[in-house]
């Protein structure tokens, strides 16, 4: 299993992406199972979009695909319609999530971990 941060910002973890398939990172392109888990230790951020998005969707099982880009990977994940997931990361494993909910978009921070 693979791990992913998700932070507002580089000093605020809100919880994590865990990846069912650890090679779908390593081995791009490819397919995994994800969820969404975990809440911010710091209970302000909970009304954050993006914290109410993770608990929105969090410990459901969701398919994902990975490609390679330019310097790292992308992991993209629908998950309804209108509401989907993308995250690109550079070849040091950090990067970006971007979440898209109708005309909503809401941007955070993200590292792989493990």
């Amino acid at each position: 299993m693979s791990a992913i941060a998700l932070l507002i910002s580089p000093e605020n973890p809100i919880g994590f992406l865990l990846l069912a398939n650890p090679e779908a990172i390593h081995n791009a392109p490819s397919k995994s199972e994800v969820i969404f888990t975990g809440t911010p230790n710091d209970a302000s951020l909970l009304s954050h979009p993006l914290s109410t998005f993770i608990q929105q969707f969090k410990n459901t099982e969701y398919s994902c695909t990975t490609n390679k880009v330019s310097d790292g990977i992308s992991i993209n994940i629908h998950l309804s319609a209108s509401v989907k997931a993308d995250f690109e990361f550079d070849s040091n494993g950090k990067g970006y999530w971007l979440i898209t909910n109708g005309e909503n978009n809401y941007k955070g921070y993200c590292e792989i971990t493990t």
